[in-house]
C-alpha cells in the first residue's frame, strides 16, 4: 500500500447469519467502490496456513493469511473506496493478520436468530452444525475483536445492529456512511440482485451457498424485520448453549451500536 494512497479502506466484520452480505451488496452500488468477499473466512477454511480442525475443508494452494493482507493493503487505481466483509471467527484469534489503512466496522444481529437460523442452513446442507460454526455463534471472537480495534488500534466504536439496518436503513447507512467516509448514495438502498462477480469461484459454486446466501443474493433492499422471538424446539443443546454464551457479548455491541436518531 502506498504512502500516497488517499483511498478510503473499510472493514465491516460479522458473524454468520447477522446480514452482513445484504450490507455487503448494499455497499457494492455505490460507485468507484471495490468490494471483498470473505477473504479471512476463505483463508480459514481452505488456505494453505488454515487452522488445523478445518481438516474437513479443501485446500486451495497458494491461498493463505498472507495473501489477504497482502490482497487488501494493495493499491486499486480508478476507485475511491474498497469495502471488505468477513467473518471475525476467520481471523482465528491472530490481530497481526489486519490489513493496515483499514476503518474496522461491526454488524451484529441477535443470536437468538442468528444461530437457530445457521442450524437451518446447515441442516439444509448437511454440514456438521457443532464442527462449523464456533462457541457463542461466533459473537465472542467480534467481540473481542471489537475490543482490539478500539482499545488498542484506537478507533471509534462503528456497529450495525441488523434490526435497525432493516427498519431503517436510510437513516442508518447515511450516518455508516458518514463515519467511515463514504458518499451514501440512494442506490443503496436498492441494489441489483446477484451482484456477487466479485466472489471467488468457489463462493459461487459452493454446495453450501444457496443454502446460507441464496435469500442475499436475491435480495433487493432491506425489509423491515419482526423482532418476534424465534421457535428453538429442535435446536440442539449445542445450539442452545451458543446462545447462552453469546447473550452477554450481543448486548455489550448492542449498547453501542449506531441508532437513527
Amino acid at each position: 500500500m502506498s504512502n500516497s494512497d488517499n483511498i478510503r479502506r473499510v472493514m465491516l466484520w460479522a458473524y454468520p447469519r447477522s446480514l452482513s452480505t445484504a450490507m455487503e451488496f448494499s455497499v457494492a452500488a455505490l460507485d468507484k467502490i471495490h468490494i471483498f468477499h470473505e477473504l479471512y473466512n476463505f483463508a480459514f477454511h481452505n488456505g494453505e496456513d488454515k487452522p488445523t480442525d478445518r481438516k474437513q475443508s479443501v485446500l486451495v494452494e497458494g491461498f493463505s493469511y498472507r495473501c489477504v493482507k497482502e490482497t487488501l493493503e494493495k493499491d486499486y487505481p480508478g476507485k475511491t473506496a474498497i469495502f471488505g466483509k468477513d467473518i471475525a471467527y476467520a481471523l482465528d484469534n491472530d490481530y497481526s493478520r489486519l490489513p493496515r489503512g483499514y476503518q474496522h466496522t461491526f454488524i451484529i444481529r441477535d443470536p437468538r436468530k442468528t444461530i437457530p437460523s445457521y442450524y437451518k442452513a446447515a441442516t439444509e446442507c448437511g454440514i456438521r452444525f457443532d464442527e462449523w460454526l464456533p462457541s457463542s455463534g461466533g459473537v465472542k471472537q467480534l467481540y473481542d475483536l471489537f475490543v482490539y480495534v478500539t482499545e488498542m488500534l484506537g478507533q471509534e466504536a462503528i456497529i450495525i445492529d441488523a434490526y435497525d439496518l432493516c427498519n431503517n436503513p436510510r437513516q442508518i447507512l447515511q450516518k455508516y456512511c458518514k463515519k467511515v467516509g463514504l458518499q451514501f448514495q440512494d442506490k443503496m438502498l436498492k441494489w441489483k440482485p446477484g451482484n456477487n462477480d466479485h466472489w471467488y469461484i468457489l463462493y459461487k459454486k459452493a454446495f453450501f451457498t444457496e443454502a446460507f446466501k441464496g435469500a442475499a443474493m436475491r435480495s433487493r433492499e432491506f425489509l423491515p424485520m419482526s423482532y418476534e422471538t424465534v421457535d428453538m424446539e429442535g435446536l440442539p443443546d449445542y445450539g442452545v448453549k451458543q446462545i447462552e454464551e453469546a447473550m452477554p457479548y450481543y448486548e455489550l455491541l448492542y449498547d453501542k451500536r449506531i441508532t437513527k436518531e
